[in-house]
């Protein structure tokens, strides 16, 4: 199978499908300005190191689990059709199903300095058992000197229904107590650590303890990482949501597939639509959210 789709959406000395870890299917580029890879598990990007910068912007943790059906803990999970736990059914898989599942290869596309990864998933009789709505998810990737990545989600319906996403990515950084998050003063979040809390951000975010917020906002966010130093730059379009979270000592212990002090190097700083920003889709309409990354000293 993977010799078969590299031999049909190979790009010698650009795009290359391989066997990833687990000997999961992954598109590997490599470009002058960029290099990345992408899963088809999950449609997962698992990668993205500019040139320019000369290391990963991904966090991907070393005790991560690599197989079909299971969650990969680190890159760029996509989360859909809901976020966090399901609110009627506990047995459901947390964020959603689609991260869980196999995406298809639909094309690998060269231009400049860009490589574009596009794949795709549509509804069957396993994701109705779990959400009852026909749907088809498009995922393009463009690796550059910058990262950009556009969801698309079509109803092909003929109801309308709602639904929650986010692209839960998780940014490489050398030391949290050392690392602030700016673009977000002022804007009123939900904390969710120990219950739901409504709130308001005054200044930077400072991290010296578990953290997990549902920022109302729609701005850029910047990540600055004074240990190395570099700034990673968040930017997005329809997105009503920020999502903000690291989980500090306790919670990393907990979390079987997260090394007990792999909290020190990562934030997740995501763009997601999720709770009262859910988003309600007419038949035969399509909505897109877009995620670009940049990365500067």
């Amino acid at each position: 199978m993977i010799s078969d789709l590299n031999d049909t959406f190979g790009i010698e000395g650009i795009a290359q499908v391989v066997a990833g870890n687990g000997d999961l299917p992954a598109v590997v580029v490599s470009s002058p300005v960029a290099k990345g890879a992408i899963f088809l598990h999950g449609g997962q990007v698992m990668s993205w190191m500019p040139a320019s910068a000369g290391t990963d912007a991904l966090f991907v943790s070393r005790q991560a689990v690599w197989r079909p059906g299971a969650a990969i803990r680190g890159g760029i999970p996509v989360c859909f059709p809901w976020f966090g736990a399901h609110r009627a059914n506990p047995n459901a898989p947390s964020h959603g199903f689609a991260r869980l599942r196999e995406w298809r290869l639909d094309s690998i596309a060269h231009h400049g300095d860009v490589v574009a990864v596009t794949v795709d998933q549509s509804s069957d009789a396993a994701s109705r058992e779990l959400w009852p709505h026909d749907f088809h998810l498009r995922l393009r990737v463009a690796f550059g000197a910058s990262l950009q990545i556009d969801l698309t989600v079509t109803n092909p319906g003929r109801d309308s229904f709602s639904f929650e996403e986010a692209l839960h990515a998780y940014f490489a950084v050398d030391d949290i107590r050392s690392t602030s998050l700016s673009g977000l003063n002022g804007a009123p979040y939900l904390d969710t650590v120990g219950g739901i809390s409504e709130m308001r951000q005054q200044g930077d975010i400072r991290f010296e303890s578990e953290t997990d917020r549902i920022y109302l906002a729609t701005g850029d966010a910047t990540i600055v990482d004074a240990s190395r130093p570099r700034r990673i730059t968040v930017k997005k379009t329809n997105s009503g949501n920020t999502v903000v979270w690291n989980p500090w000592i306790a919670r990393a212990k907990a979390l079987a597939d997260f090394g007990d002090d792999e909290w020190r190097q990562m934030l997740c700083l995501e763009a997601g639509n999720v709770r009262d920003q859910a988003v309600v889709l007419s038949a035969g309409q399509s909505h897109t959210m877009t995620l670009c990354v940049a990365m500067s000293a």
